[in-house]
Formats: structure tokens, sequence, C-alpha cells
């Protein structure tokens, strides 16, 4: 979510035959408080967006042929066949950690999110959270459908909605690949705080963190290295087709 194959720590959930399907939900070493915090809203994002909890038995085969594309492979290590893509959204949704979601625009679906506690994601070892912070992914498919302006519109208009949603989430949660210059140009466009780069099992991320209150102080982080701005002259690891864009936020 980016999903992590790799093997999970001490913190992860277990799990039998070939995969662990929620390697980054913490569940030991968590406070009251966390333990306590809500699963995430579902989010009402106004027209034209659409937004609704995916369906493990209905949008699996649909999320597993996005995950497999060229892009999305890479991005997202989530190459899954539809069986295991319903078994994880089916945990994303009994857990309360996550919840998987479908993106609209204009009545055309357009991507794959997650709405995730970060309180209880491995990102939460990183910086000092509060116990309802929320994370979020996204993969953004058809951007053609979308005006330029679309994706940047849209997560402004999602992250507005979670805030309306749940009053006590301080901020949302970003950590694309450092590697992904226009995911991360996105995150400073919205002028989301840098919180520094950090390790994952299977790649490094760049954290950013957009706070309810624009006048809050970025939380402490541990940094693997002091935060940088995104290179704008760095290779973009999106097609820039118009015709099928994907896109990890």
């Amino acid at each position: 979510m980016p999903a992590q194959t790799a093997p999970a720590g001490p913190d992860a959930t277990t799990g039998s035959d070939e995969d662990i399907l929620l390697p980054r939900l913490r569940v030991t070493g968590l406070s009251a408080a966390v333990l306590a915090a809500p699963a995430p809203p579902l989010p009402e994002m106004p027209d034209p967006f659409g937004l609704r909890t995916a369906d493990p038995e209905a949008d699996a085969q649909m999320i597993s042929e996005w995950m497999n594309s060229d892009l999305l492979i890479h991005t997202w290590n989530s190459a899954w066949p539809a069986d295991r893509w319903r078994r994880y959204l089916a945990a994303q949704l009994d857990t309360g950690f996550s919840r998987p979601l479908i993106l609209s625009y204009d009545g055309t679906t357009v991507g794959y999110l997650e709405l995730y506690r970060a309180s209880r994601d491995t990102i939460s070892t990183f910086y000092d959270g509060d116990p309802w912070d929320l994370g979020l992914h996204a993969a953004v498919v058809a951007r053609s459908v979308m005006p330029a302006s679309g994706v940047v519109d849209g997560l402004t208009a999602l992250v507005e909605a979670v805030f309306r949603a749940e009053p006590a989430c301080r901020r949302v949660m970003f950590e694309p690949d450092h590697r992904n210059t226009p995911a991360r140009l996105i995150c400073e466009q919205v002028r989301c705080q840098r919180l520094g780069l950090h390790h994952m099992p299977t790649r490094k991320i760049a954290l950013y963190a957009w706070p309810r209150d624009r006048d809050e102080p970025p939380p402490a982080y541990r940094p693997l290295e002091p935060p940088q701005p995104a290179e704008r002259g760095a290779q973009p690891s999106v097609p820039t087709s118009r015709t099928r864009e994907e896109e990890q936020a």
C-alpha cells in the first residue's frame, strides 16, 4: 500500500503461505490512544469527484490489472493475481487499519486509493505523530479524463474531505518513493512539510505531512538523510502520455 513483501519486523502481522498481507501494520508497542483510534473514515468528496470503499469481490480483478501494468509494478510492488488482491482488500477492512477506496471523476473510475491509520503503520517509527494521524496512498489511472489540474485539485479536495470526516485528525501523511519526482513535486506544490528520507523494507521513501493547521510546525522526525526538495530536472517515473497515465502520490 504500496505493499511491502519483504520479511516484516517484530511489529508486523504474521501469516502463512506465500505472503504477509499487512506487513506494515504494527501490532505491538502501541499506546492505548493509538489502539483506540477507529478505522479510517469514508470521506465525501465534492463533485465531480466520487469516492467509495473498494469491494474485495467486485474490484479485485480491476485493481490487479492496474497493479500489473508496467509502471505500477515498480512503484507499488503489488503485481499480484486477483485472488491475492481480494484477500488483501478484505484484510484492510477486517483489521480497520486501512480503507481501500475507488476514486472516480465525473462518473468514470480513475484510480485506487488507501486511507490508512498512520499511527499503526511502520512510518509511525519515523516521526513523532499523533494517534489520529492518517496516511494516503494513491494510484491515479486514466488521468486523461481529468483536466490538467485534476490530480492536484483531487488531492486537495480529498485531504479537505478527510479533515471534515475526522475532526481529530491533525495531519495526513504521504510517502512516495524518493525517485518518484512527479509525486514528490505534487506534495511540494500543495505545501506539504518535508520530513526527510527513510528506509522501508523494499524502497527508500520521502516522507511528507499535510497538517490541518498550516501554521503548525513540522513534527520531529528521525531522517535517514536530511530533507531535500524534489529535483525538477530528474527523469519522471510516470509516463507523460495523455492517453493513459498512472501516478503514485
